[in-house]
């Protein structure tokens, strides 16, 4: 008996699969859609490259003007350094234009400019850079006394104005609600220094020489070495140090 052979099953080549079975309702649609809205959305997306283009060539403009404006003022504020009159100094119109485009620049020259127009004798215009630095030290109050720096810098003011019964008022102020400080300081150190002399401006021979005894002693302590060694040098003139004056004034009294 003979056996039947079996049918061989041929699979058709994938060349005959319908692989799209997409449903030809749904491509109308899509092309329909993009007929529509195809040539707004490129115009969407051209534009908002030239958008992300702009921004980066203004922000790289603005970093430039903004590294162009600090290096002119440091130029600006070189030049004032020899300056009598500041007022009528280009630079220092110059300058003030720049600090008011970038206020971060406050706490760079806000204290130079007013020691400057101290030295130039321009009372009015420090004081306003005084403000403005005495405000933004409110802002960092916490612990640290700050009102002693604030003291120190006013009896400053009152010397530059000649009110130096004032100033000596404002110093000795300062040195009573300092005296019992453990913490030695470069301020307080200047402040002794600042009555000393305010009394030998005065012709108060008496705190004088007490004021200088109390110079040299505190000075002679080794927890105020670092403080007052740094009055001591700021003082030195050639041969002639701080303590050979000091010696020389107890001499006169």
């Amino acid at each position: 008996m003979k056996k039947n052979p079996q049918k061989k099953c041929c699979k058709p080549p994938l060349s005959s699969l319908d692989l799209s079975e997409e449903n030809p309702e749904e491509n109308n649609r899509w092309e329909k859609f993009f007929i529509q809205h195809g040539l707004p959305i490129l115009y969407g997306i051209f534009g908002l490259i030239v958008f992300i283009i702009a921004i980066s060539r203004v922000g790289i403009m603005n970093q430039t003007n903004h590294e162009r404006d600090y290096i002119n003022g440091e130029h600006y504020f070189s030049s004032l350094k020899g300056c009598d009159d500041l007022n009528n100094d280009p630079s220092f119109k110059a300058l003030e234009e720049i600090i008011a485009r970038h206020p971060e620049l406050h706490a760079k020259y806000d204290g130079a400019l007013a020691h400057l127009l101290l030295k130039s004798s321009q009372e009015e215009q420090a004081r306003k850079y005084l403000a403005l630095a005495q405000e933004r030290t409110l802002l960092y109050r916490q612990e640290e006394p700050l009102t002693y720096y604030d003291n120190y810098t006013e009896a400053s003011l009152l010397i530059n104005d000649h009110q130096y019964t004032e100033a000596l008022q404002h110093a000795s102020k300062l040195h009573e609600d300092t005296i019992n400080q453990d913490v030695a300081s470069t301020l307080l150190a200047f402040n002794v220094l600042r009555i000393a002399t305010l009394c030998q401006q005065l012709g108060d021979d008496e705190l004088e020489q007490k004021t200088w005894e109390e110079l040299k002693q505190k000075a002679g302590h080794k927890e105020n070495f670092s403080s007052y060694h740094v009055l001591f040098s700021c003082l030195q003139e050639g041969s002639v140090s701080f303590d050979n004056y000091i010696q020389m004034r107890l001499k006169n009294l």
